[in-house]
């Protein structure tokens, strides 16, 4: 039984074990290269692979919460903006009469302007729920459609005339056939009395 290794040394261990594991060598390569066994190059590897993963994970969470974060205070600024874009603007107009050629200011007034709201900051609050909504993975999957020819195997004695015929004329797609098969056709089809069919 080897004796077990301090922290210091299966640190250093991890860190050869990696740089030879992402120069693609082999777990025996590996422990030949640091006179370990082959079984903790795997042990160490899966240590270091799980470490990566949830490395990886939390990155990607912490990513994407800042991501979710971002896009809220964008959100946030566009409904304000929509909610101020919405409001009544007031200005003062003021009105003149024309007294011997010369303008004199006869009253001031209050005029309220009805404002309907920027089309475009809806959008923005859009494009901020569209992108919500692709980093959380809620919309549905797009549909693909995947064409499978499925291959039927039968054996010779199984074929019907009519599926012989196709296989020597060469049509035969659904049936996977190589040339040996074929003049194993050929022969069932002399003998079961039929014409043959010309190869």
């Amino acid at each position: 039984m080897t004796p077990k290794k301090g922290k210091l040394q299966r640190v250093a261990d991890q860190q050869g074990i990696v740089r030879l594991y992402l120069k693609q060598k082999s777990h025996r390569e590996i422990a030949q290269t640091l006179n370990v066994s082959v079984q903790y190059v795997g042990r160490q590897l899966k240590q270091i692979k799980d470490a990566w993963l949830e490395s990886t994970l939390v990155d990607f969470n912490r990513r994407q919460n800042q991501e979710l974060a971002r896009i809220d205070a964008l959100e946030a600024e566009y409904w304000t903006a929509w909610e101020g874009s919405k409001a009544d603007e007031s200005r003062e107009a003021l009105e003149y009469v024309d007294e011997d050629s010369i303008m004199r200011l006869s009253r001031k007034r209050l005029e309220t302007i009805k404002k309907n709201g920027t089309s475009s900051f809806l959008q923005g609050i859009q494009w901020c729920i569209e992108q919500r909504c692709k980093i959380l993975g809620l919309h549905a999957p797009k549909e693909i459609k995947i064409d499978q020819h499925q291959r039927k195997t039968k054996e010779l004695p199984e074929l019907t005339r009519e599926e012989l015929r196709q296989i020597i004329a060469g049509q035969s797609k659904a049936l996977a056939v190589d040339a040996e098969i074929v003049e194993e056709a050929r022969v069932k089809e002399l003998t079961m009395g039929a014409e043959p069919v010309p190869a």
